[in-house]
């Protein structure tokens, strides 16, 4: 994707992450029929590692909207002030895991709508389930990291890497599978940077 603002690939989780200053850094990818959703279930997974408390910061983005409006359409995966996780759908629906994610520590989040509802992990355990019972508006707009296409933006202040995105909702073993290899190789990597 392109980067926007000063952002800059720094050693990760995983080698690559890219740091992001909380002002106008972020990555966007072109529209995708990879990124196609539609309007049913998906799942949406990173590894963050935020720097500061007190403000909404976007991980992931798919949406389109007006700078003078609320009107958004598609979805926002991020974080609220005080670190919980949060899928929002259309701009409309804000409600968080009650988890909250620390300050200047690698953490792996996951949301996952199904049917109605959306599930929330954190480092690999389910924290929440929360009821919507509305639906995703699936919009043609690039896959945004870092900062989403709303009126405030909201952009991510600290470091993002390993974003995934998948049409479906993952079983609980799929991503448990995913939060322990990425552990894992983590792990390996450490040790063999640190020979």
């Amino acid at each position: 994707g392109e980067g926007f603002g000063e952002n800059k690939a720094i050693v990760g989780q995983f080698e690559g992450a890219i740091a992001l200053d909380g002002i106008d850094d972020y990555v966007e990818i072109p529209d995708s029929a990879d990124f196609d959703v539609g309007t049913g279930d998906m799942t949406v997974a990173a590894w963050v590692y935020r720097r500061l408390d007190g403000m909404n910061q976007s991980i992931a983005a798919r949406s389109t909207g007006l700078l003078d409006t609320e009107v958004v359409d598609g979805w926002v995966f991020g974080l609220t002030a005080d670190g919980a996780p949060n899928l929002s759908f259309g701009g409309r629906d804000h409600l968080a895991s009650a988890g909250r994610v620390d300050v200047d520590t690698w953490t792996y989040v996951v949301a996952t709508k199904r049917g109605s509802a959306v599930e929330y992990h954190i480092d690999g355990i389910l924290d929440g389930v929360v009821d919507y019972g509305v639906s995703i508006v699936d919009v043609g707009a690039p896959l945004s990291i870092g900062r989403a296409m709303t009126p405030d933006g909201s952009p991510f202040y600290g470091y993002i890497d390993e974003v995934g995105l998948w049409g479906a909702a993952l079983r609980p073993a799929d991503l448990d599978a995913l939060y322990s290899f990425s552990k894992l190789d983590f792990a390996r990597r450490e040790l063999r940077w640190g020979d």
